[in-house]
């Protein structure tokens, strides 16, 4: 590229981990042998929850919920599952090809009467 000349390209940013993320840019012209280097400082947080899910039980009578999981990137992902009910049961995880949803299936079998509420949390790589 020559001097007074602009590009663009893409910069994507796909944190591992919740919390802060730093990574390094050199961008280098092959004809000046200019370099320009960068330090990138990202932050993510928890996900916000994106609805309410209410599941009607009946004591000692298991219930089976369908919980849809979407994908909106372009490549599959991992979800980790975990929740603070009591006694639940289905995967630890579960795939979700790109751009795709999948349900994820979560039986309950509450031992005794009354509201229970949980917090689901899900993990992904």
């Amino acid at each position: 590229m020559k001097k007074g000349q602009t590009s663009s390209f893409t910069l994507c940013f796909k944190p591992t981990n919740i919390g802060r993320s730093e990574g390094k840019l050199l961008l280098v012209n092959p004809v000046t042998y200019d370099q320009y280097e960068y330090k990138l400082v990202g932050f993510t947080e928890e996900p916000i929850a994106t609805d309410n899910l209410v599941i009607q039980c009946q004591a000692k009578k298991t219930v089976t919920q369908q919980i849809p999981v979407t994908n909106k990137t372009m490549a599959p992902i991992t979800y980790i599952v975990e929740t603070d009910l009591i006694n639940p049961e289905g995967p630890r995880s579960i795939t979700v090809p790109a751009m795709r949803t999948m349900n994820y299936e979560l039986k309950l079998t509450p031992k005794l009467g009354g509201t229970y509420t949980g917090k689901p949390t899900t993990d992904f790589f």
